[in-house]
C-alpha cells in the first residue's frame, strides 16, 4: 500500500469502517437492487439477508485459512517458522483486509436481518428480549471460539511452547 504504515493492533478497525461504509449504502444500493431481483417490498426477506450475512461469514472464513496456508507455506520456505513475529518482507498483512471487510459485511447483513426480523415477528412485549438474546448469543460465539482456539493451541503446540491461557 505505498508509503502508509499501519500496525497490525489497527486491523480491528476494518470491520467497523466496512460496516459504517456498507449501512450507508444498505439501503440506498442493496435494498433497491434485491427489490427488483426479488419483488420484495423489503428487498431480501430477513431470512435471506441473514443467509447472505452467513454466506458472506463462510467465505471470509475460507478466505483466511487459504491466506494462512499461504503464509505458513511461505514461512516454511523462506526461514521464518522459527523466528516468530519476525516481519516477513515481501508478505503484507494488508492481505487480511479482505477478511476484516468480508467479517463487517457478514455483521451488517446478519445483524440488520435478524434484528428486523425480531422487531416484525415478535409480540411488542417480546421485541427488546429477543434482541438481547441476539446479543448474549454473538458474546457465547466469541466464548465458544476462545476455548475452542486454547483447546486447538493446547492440543497442537509443541510441548516446550505450551503455555497456560
Amino acid at each position: 500500500m505505498g508509503h502508509l504504515k499501519l500496525t497490525v493492533t489497527c486491523m480491528p478497525v476494518f470491520p467497523g469502517l466496512s460496516i459504517f461504509l456498507l449501512l450507508s449504502l444498505y439501503y440506498s444500493v442493496f435494498v433497491p437492487i434485491s427489490r427488483r431481483i426479488t419483488g420484495n417490498p423489503h428487498g431480501a426477506s430477513q431470512l435471506q439477508r441473514v443467509g447472505i450475512g452467513l454466506a458472506v461469514s463462510i467465505l471470509s472464513v475460507a478466505w483466511t485459512g487459504v491466506f494462512e496456508r499461504y503464509r505458513r507455506t511461505y514461512a516454511i520456505q523462506y526461514g521464518y517458522e522459527a523466528a516468530f513475529l519476525t516481519p516477513m518482507s515481501d508478505l503484507s498483512a494488508y492481505w487480511l483486509l479482505i477478511h476484516y471487510c468480508l467479517i463487517g459485511i457478514a455483521e451488517v447483513f446478519c445483524i440488520v436481518g435478524l434484528l428486523e426480523f425480531l422487531y416484525e415477528e415478535a409480540p411488542d412485549a417480546m421485541r427488546s428480549i429477543g434482541s438481547t438474546y441476539a446479543a448474549v448469543a454473538g458474546g457465547l460465539g466469541c466464548f465458544a471460539a476462545t476455548i475452542l482456539n486454547s483447546i486447538v493451541k493446547s492440543v497442537t503446540g509443541e510441548k516446550d511452547e505450551r503455555r497456560d491461557s
